[in-house]
């Protein structure tokens, strides 16, 4: 792999691994914070996170740091398989905070009646934080992240591959540099051919070829 191509796939790699892992951080701080007043209940307030409320934002974030960590060790196909996984969940991720950001009510509504015990509650004072809209942009990186994956995954070679390719050559050059190593081997072989035909000559004349004269 030449240097502008091992360049290039580091910078998508440390892209996907960086952007995973902050999708990661920034689902757990609060997202939205809203109160449920009920007749004859008291008021409760609450915050919710990212993963009460779109649980596959943190699922992307998880799956791009573990896609980045095998795109370093795997070939041109586990690449591509890579780079289409995290298309597919970053896009569906990024679809669940369009649809939060559009309706925040309607997606903390669950959350939320589990919280305070009750089939239905009706949000109020809902205040919806930045780290969503962050997190939608982080998404579509990754998505973007994981097409450019899936064009040049076969324009990048695996580790394997690089290291296998480098031992070949420094057996090559080893060997051009010091020919005596592979005399030396032609040299072995030749004294057992001589000491096996040695020995069948010894036979033949009726000798014991193991005994010490």
């Amino acid at each position: 792999m030449s240097s502008a191509r091992n360049r290039e796939f580091l910078l998508t790699v440390v892209l996907i691994g960086l952007c995973g892992g902050l999708v990661l951080l920034l689902s757990a701080p609060s997202w939205v914070s809203a109160s449920v007043s009920e007749p004859g209940l008291p008021v409760v307030s609450a915050t919710l996170n990212g993963k009460s409320v779109v649980p596959l934002a943190p699922a992307t974030g998880l799956l791009a740091l573990a896609g980045a960590i095998a795109c370093l060790l795997a070939g041109r196909w586990w690449r591509t398989i890579v780079g289409i996984a995290l298309v597919i969940l970053a896009g569906f991720s990024a679809a669940a905070l369009v649809d939060f950001l559009r309706a925040p009510k309607n997606a903390i509504e669950t959350p939320l009646s589990d919280l305070v015990g009750l089939t239905q509650v009706s949000p109020q004072a809902i205040s919806v934080s930045l780290w969503p809209k962050v997190v939608f942009v982080l998404c579509v990186v990754i998505a973007l992240a994981g097409l450019w994956l899936i064009a040049r995954a076969s324009n990048w070679q695996s580790s394997g591959r690089r290291f296998e390719q480098r031992a070949a050559q420094q057996k090559e050059k080893d060997s051009v540099s010091d020919p005596s190593a592979a005399s030396s081997g032609t040299g072995e072989r030749q004294a057992q051919s001589l000491d096996a035909v040695d020995l069948w000559d010894a036979i033949d004349q009726g000798t014991d070829p193991t005994a010490t004269g």
